[in-house]
């Protein structure tokens, strides 16, 4: 087989199939980009076993028939230099002869080739159907998911499809046991009333991918498989086994909500700067009152207070909330600007008013101090904390240490926002299942490495033995002449 191709469109596969090929494999061929026909088209995959991506060429050539498989890394390096050039595979039996331009003069190299019988079975098609604003949604939910490797069910973007009628069937849901964000204003192609668990994923995340996209699912014995097609992309993926935690039992109603904090986009930019600035590593204390909002920093007994001034406000009678600082900003990044709840110990609702909503579960740190007048200034941190804040914002002001005050908790000692306040023995067995299947994929993952070893073993001995063979012809062709 030989394929002739030019460096962009080879330099766009690579951009795209590097999200897939695994940084370290036991199993050479997984480290491999495989080059093949399929319907007069020229195709490139790459696989880990979860997911298989396929790009399209538009302008490539291809003569004979068969397979080429090359290590990602000489792919990689073939596709620098001038777009328009083109590139030479061809396959020479273990080896792949490469024909390319360097400088205005033709170079000709050659690469380890791999056995085409070495290559996975990646599974078979998955029809699709137009998925209108499904990538952008995925893409909203996913920073709210889990990466707490034993928690596999919460390490994904979930498409609910329990509770949908009309044309906005699923909502999207992301969790990750502290906070929970939601969109419901989507139509998709699932039809399982259990849904389906997508992993979050490093190609599904890439900006190189178009968001208007073709969206199956498939459920068998075997699991479920999602099938995302966009352009010259096609990518399967495994959907995450198991049941995920019944979600709607924590998004809180709005009844009974006596504070809302609304914040405007610029106080949202500015806390971009401010809340890394402020005193304490994850708390960030929320005070709201006379209408206005004060961001509130402490670290043990140095506590820093910075008013809103761009024009976010506060409703109710006075109110004073801690919250992680990191979860307040994803919060904020990903939209959303009005956050109500009953009192300083209860879930923060917000709600965009087109579908989505995201609840924020509040830190419980002993010693935290509540709101104090100011009792003196320490100049040098206003000073440090005032630079770091955009110019609209006040000076901060510095309180000096109180006598009730206490150094800040860690994180532990916040309440947890999972789905069910506490696990449930139906959770700790998910929980358990997950655990134990985790350690079944590395069984498997050395299993494989295993079949790989042996794999090379008889090609060695296979090697070996026509060598003799060929050694033992030549000594009776010697022995067979008459001197």
């Amino acid at each position: 087989m030989k394929i002739t191709l030019t460096r962009g469109e080879l330099r766009n596969a690579v951009a795209g199939l590097a999200k897939v090929i695994p940084s370290r494999t036991g199993i050479a061929v997984l480290g491999c980009v495989r080059f093949y026909v399929e319907g007069g088209d020229l195709k490139a995959q790459a696989t880990d076993l979860d997911q298989t991506l396929v790009y399209r060429f538009d302008n490539a050539e291809a003569e004979g028939s068969g397979e080429i498989i090359v290590p990602f890394p000489a792919i990689k390096e073939l596709a620098k230099g001038a777009g328009t050039e083109t590139v030479c595979l061809e396959q020479d039996g273990d080896k792949v002869t490469v024909t390319n331009n360097v400088g205005g003069h033709e170079v000709t190299s050659t690469a380890e080739g791999m056995d085409p019988r070495d290559w996975p079975e990646t599974g078979p098609e998955i029809p699709g159907q137009e998925a209108k604003g499904f990538l952008r949604a995925y893409r909203r939910m996913a920073p709210f998911a889990s990466v707490d490797e034993t928690r596999r069910t919460l390490q994904c973007v979930y498409v609910d499809v329990s509770a949908g009628t009309g044309e906005c069937n699923a909502t999207l849901v992301a969790t990750d046991g502290r906070r929970l964000c939601c969109c419901n204003s989507l139509s998709l192609p699932v039809d399982d009333e259990h849904g389906v668990m997508i992993p979050v994923t490093k190609f599904l995340l890439w900006n190189g991918l178009a968001e208007d996209v073709m969206l199956g699912v498939s459920k068998t014995k075997a699991g479920g498989r999602v099938c995302v097609r966009s352009g010259p992309w096609t990518y399967r993926l495994k959907a995450v086994d198991g049941q995920y935690p019944n979600w709607r039992q924590v998004v809180p109603v709005k009844d009974g909500m006596a504070h809302t904090l609304t914040f405007t986009d610029a106080d949202a930019e500015a806390m971009a700067k401010i809340l890394p600035a402020l005193p304490g590593k994850e708390a960030v204390g929320l005070e709201g009152g006379d209408g206005g909002i004060t961001l509130r920093g402490q670290d043990g007994g140095r506590q820093v207070r910075v008013p809103l001034t761009a024009g976010s406000a506060y409703a109710g009678s006075g109110c004073s909330v801690v919250v992680n600082r990191q979860y307040l900003l994803q919060a904020l990044n990903a939209g959303f600007r009005n956050f109500m709840f009953a009192d300083g110990h209860s879930p923060l609702l917000s709600d965009d008013g087109k579908g989505a909503k995201h609840v924020l579960m509040p830190l419980r740190v002993d010693g935290h101090a509540k709101p104090q007048p100011a009792a003196a200034t320490d100049a040098a941190q206003a000073q440090t904390t005032a630079n770091t804040a955009t110019e609209n914002t006040n000076p901060p002001e510095a309180i000096a240490p109180q006598p009730e005050q206490q150094q800040e908790k860690p994180m532990k000692q916040e309440q947890s926002a999972a789905p069910q306040p506490e696990q449930t023995a139906l959770e700790r067995l998910q929980a358990a299942y997950d655990t134990a299947k985790a350690r079944v994929r590395d069984a498997q993952s050395a299993l494989a490495d295993v079949a790989a070893a042996i794999r090379d073993a008889v090609k060695e001995e296979r090697k070996r033995s026509e060598e003799v063979a060929a050694v033992r012809a030549g000594l009776a062709k010697l022995q067979s002449i008459k001197v």
